[in-house]
């Protein structure tokens, strides 16, 4: 569905992917997950995205639905690609797991100057995977082919 964002004569400005439930309420974004990456959102049982924009006003839910299909296609084109295997879902519970530990995505990135707080987090996966049936020299074995983290159990 589209709204008239702009109409001046014969030029009409549309914003895709917006909804509204009732005139002058909240705008939604509603958008159709292609088949092809439709596997990576198994917690939708849809097959569409839909949520609140949080606004009555409509050139800035046209604005924010834009941004929104812009995120959605690039993060498409990558699970396409190849280039990631997992999708949002596990994306959220991944950065849950971080907030969980103090940490933030990124944090694990300094290098040699990585914090306690990193370690500790490393120290915990490795303990988790080795509950779980990884062996004991795993740390040795990351170092080889990083397969130590197979044995951690799906969030």
């Amino acid at each position: 569905m589209s709204i008239v964002v702009i109409e001046l004569g014969a030029f009409v400005l549309l914003a895709k992917y917006v909804h509204q439930k009732q005139v002058g309420g909240v705008y939604y974004f509603r958008r159709r997950i292609p088949d092809d990456v439709r596997q990576h959102f198994p917690d939708n049982k849809t097959g569409v995205l839909f949520f609140s924009l949080k606004t009555k006003d409509r050139a800035l839910a046209a604005k924010w639905a834009s941004r929104h299909a812009v995120q959605q296609d690039a993060l498409w084109k990558t699970l396409r690609d190849g280039q990631m295997s997992y999708g949002p879902d596990q994306m959220k519970a991944a950065e849950e797991l971080l907030r969980n530990h103090n940490l933030k995505p990124g944090d694990g990135n300094l290098g040699n100057k990585a914090s306690v707080a990193v370690e500790l987090f490393i120290d915990h996966l490795f303990e988790i995977a080795g509950t779980h049936g990884a062996p004991r020299d795993a740390r040795e074995i990351s170092e080889q082919d990083g397969a130590w983290y197979e044995h951690l159990p799906d969030v």
